[in-house]
């Protein structure tokens, strides 16, 4: 399947996928459900090594008595800084419950980080598809996520609400209401997702987040999610301009506004660019420049961020960030923060909230005793 951008065939190519299906099981194939599925991307059509994007592979273990995929693992790998292909991601999955058409009501996904040798679990998932449109995306989910795979510990409990699908499986509207616990008692989320201009591999080049303080959800927490404008905290809205091949932001606007006294008022304009990613996705430089107007033409400051490392939510453990007051890197630093966090709490780590945070302030890049301004340490 070559993909291009255009509408000429041979200009611009997203990307060029080679899928290889084997059908081990008669009741399986008979209704198009392979036995292993590995689905290799290039971003040229010549499918060799140097332009492999990355690759995924589907493994199905059991299929019931009418051929539905019962049992699965699911691997995803990629090329390394020496071009050696290593596994990233680990999946494994069981559906059941399943309708006429097809559709699991019900899956349980355990998905691992892995870094070499060593795969690490992110979450425990457990997933109730109620309702599903005509090409089989789910509309009405509700989704349990656990940091162990027995489901002892909940890190929480999401009612989602998915509508206007575009090609891609990306949804146009989605309305996500995050709870504290199993029976949806304690709200400690809710927001509304608008994407836009999204592409057919998936990349959503506008995508515009408010945040509110409450939500009603109907027939006990099952049935359609309203909110209302009064109820409205934040709004973001997302310009992302360029992508990587994995579908990253390279570069990006973002500007932030909150509401109050019933209209939305700026709050902060970013210009984010020069993004760079590690193998899992995961930030590891951006430059940000902020703006003190909606229209990005009064420059306040530059920030240029090193991700040093994660934890298994995606949290940076350690990072530094240096700051200059003129629009170019490496002049008239402000200062430069070396922050270390520590997460203690599965729960609070599933937020972004640190247990100890702590905040070296420099007025060098050079972290050494002589040029700290002040350090600052948050024990939660």
């Amino acid at each position: 399947i070559d993909t291009y951008s255009t509408t000429v065939i041979g200009s611009a190519l997203i990307d060029s996928k080679v899928i290889d299906n084997t059908y081990s099981d008669a009741k399986a194939a008979r209704r198009g459900n392979a036995s292993t599925t590995i689905v290799s991307r290039y971003n040229s059509l010549t499918h060799t090594s140097a332009n492999l994007i990355d690759q995924t592979i589907t493994n199905t273990t059991s299929f019931d008595t009418k051929g539905n995929a019962l049992t699965q693992t699911q691997d995803k790998y990629v090329l390394d800084s020496t071009n050696t292909l290593i596994k990233i991601t680990h999946s494994d999955i069981t559906n059941s419950d399943y309708d006429t058409r097809g559709d699991a009501g019900t899956q349980r996904i355990a998905t691992y980080i892995v870094d070499g040798t060593v795969s690490t679990l992110q979450t425990y998932q457990v997933f109730t598809n109620r309702s599903f449109d005509v090409s089989r995306n789910v509309v009405n989910q509700m989704v349990l996520t656990y940091s162990d795979l027995s489901g002892t510990t909940l890190l929480d409990c999401q009612e989602i609400r998915s509508s206007n699908f575009f090609s891609s499986g990306v949804a146009a509207a989605q309305t996500i209401v995050t709870y504290s616990d199993a029976d949806k008692s304690s709200i400690i989320g809710v927001k509304a997702i608008a994407n836009s201009d999204v592409s057919s591999g998936g990349n959503v080049g506008r995508s515009i987040i408010t945040t509110y303080s409450t939500a009603l959800v109907a027939n006990g927490g099952t049935g359609d999610i309203t909110v209302k404008d009064a109820d409205a905290l934040t709004r973001q809205t997302i310009n992302n301009t360029s992508f990587d091949k994995y579908g990253n932001a390279l570069t990006q606007n973002v500007l932030t506004e909150f509401y109050s006294s019933g209209v939305f008022s700026f709050s902060e304009y970013q210009a984010i660019s020069n993004n760079t990613y590690d193998i899992h996705s995961r930030l590891k430089y951006s430059e940000v420049r902020s703006y003190s107007d909606a229209l990005g033409t009064t420059f306040k400051d530059l920030q240029v961020i090193n991700y040093l490392s994660y934890d298994v939510y995606g949290n940076a453990l350690n990072e530094t960030i240096d700051t200059y007051s003129t629009i170019v890197v490496g002049t008239a630093l402000i200062d430069s923060k070396v922050i270390d966090n520590t997460y203690s709490d599965a729960k609070a780590a599933r937020r972004g909230n640190a247990s100890t945070t702590i905040v070296s302030r420099y007025n060098s890049l050079d972290h050494v005793s002589a040029n700290l301004i002040d350090q600052t340490i948050t024990n939660t």
